[in-house]
């Protein structure tokens, strides 16, 4: 049986949501059907690489990062150099298919497989762009192209009714090696938020919801980096909340997913949009309930007869704390919600659900005539 040639363009490596996704697919698949070469930009991939525990993956380093559009004809200049250049990688590899993680839209990767005549599949997990973007989007992605969405809210905001050649995936982990014993509830709870510093993460909530906090039985931690261009957002939350960031413990280059989980006892959220967040999938799996804002698909955990989270509506604050003192209070009940998380991630979101979905999506696509 012929081997399948994936080849896997990414072009952003910070390690957030998108990225740690396709750390855990690329160490979980076999490769009795695949030869897989990733190709991703060849600055600032140290952090990402480590994740790599999969010694079959080909790692391809060029300039294939995205570039500031400050400059529009370097930018320009630098598109085309790059699509070629890119070209030239997948036909080293005679690629069969182009696979395209990185969470938004790549136009590299469209213009290739384009001038290539291969087929390529994107995987889209934000749900925030811009209407042109979208209108092109729409207009280029039907022959060679097709399109996963780690939500629901994600495909509608992308396609609305071009939906005939999409598919959506959730946000998926390895429910095997993600787990830990359940130890007995102690009187303090450990609440975080796992997010870069971001305004879409909505930080201002949740600095909000520190600040606000009387229990000295609960304490907060965060994980996350801030990137340079956030800076100046950042700055305006510390002279908003000066003493926040007292009563938070700032893990800021904390990968290790065994290290964040083992440290936490309930995930918040307070995200303005997202998709399908990575980090509800990792909690879940280590039996860690959710308290989260009411965004992307947060809704289907309503439909489940046993709880693992709590939905808040109106995002306001107290009505966090009032979720964490309930849980503080009612040990049964938050043993419960616990239990229910893992279960919950057992049966949705197994890594070995995603790749056997993802998998059947590229072999199939590849059957069809283009």
């Amino acid at each position: 049986m012929k081997k399948i040639n994936l080849s896997i363009v990414l072009e952003d490596v910070r390690v957030g949501g998108p990225q740690k996704q396709l750390i855990y697919f690329l160490n979980s698949i076999s490769f009795f059907k695949y030869n897989i070469v990733l190709i991703i930009p060849n600055k600032n991939n140290k952090s990402f690489k480590k994740l790599i525990s999969n010694s079959n993956i080909k790692i391809v380093e060029t300039q294939i990062s995205i570039p500031s559009i400050r400059n529009i004809l370097g930018y320009i200049l630098f598109f085309c150099k790059e699509i070629y250049k890119l070209k030239d990688i997948l036909k080293t590899f005679n690629t069969d298919i182009i696979y395209v993680p990185g969470g938004t839209i790549s136009f590299k990767t469209i213009f290739v497989a384009k001038i290539l005549n291969l087929k390529a599949v994107w995987h889209i997990h934000d749900c925030k762009s811009n209407v042109i973007i979208r209108k092109i989007f729409q207009s280029i992605s039907k022959k060679n192209i097709q399109t996963i969405f780690a939500s629901e809210k994600s495909r509608y905001y992308y396609l609305k009714k071009f939906r005939d050649k999409s598919h959506v995936i959730r946000s998926s982990v390895n429910t095997k090696t993600f787990n830990k014993k359940i130890k007995k509830t102690s009187r303090k709870i450990r609440v975080a938020l796992i997010a870069n510093i971001n305004p879409d993460k909505n930080i201002k909530l949740f600095f909000d919801i520190v600040s606000k906090n009387k229990n000295k039985n609960i304490s907060f931690l965060m994980f996350g980096n801030i990137w340079n261009s956030q800076r100046k957002y950042f700055n305006k939350l510390i002279v908003e909340y000066p003493k926040a960031l007292s009563k938070i413990k700032w893990y800021k280059n904390e990968f290790n997913h065994f290290k964040i989980y083992k440290k936490i006892d309930l995930l918040v959220c307070t995200s303005e949009t997202e998709s399908f967040p990575l980090t509800f999938s990792e909690a879940l799996s280590f039996s860690i309930p959710i308290v989260t804002t009411n965004v992307g698909d947060v809704k289907i955990f309503k439909k489940m007869n046993k709880k693992f989270s709590c939905i808040i509506n109106d995002n306001d604050s107290l009505k966090f704390l009032d979720k964490f003192n309930f849980f503080l209070k009612n040990k049964s009940v938050f043993n419960s919600y616990r239990k229910n998380s893992r279960e919950y991630a057992k049966n949705n979101l197994d890594i070995n659900i995603f790749i056997k979905r993802i998998t059947s999506i590229f072999e199939n696509f590849l059957e069809k005539k283009i």
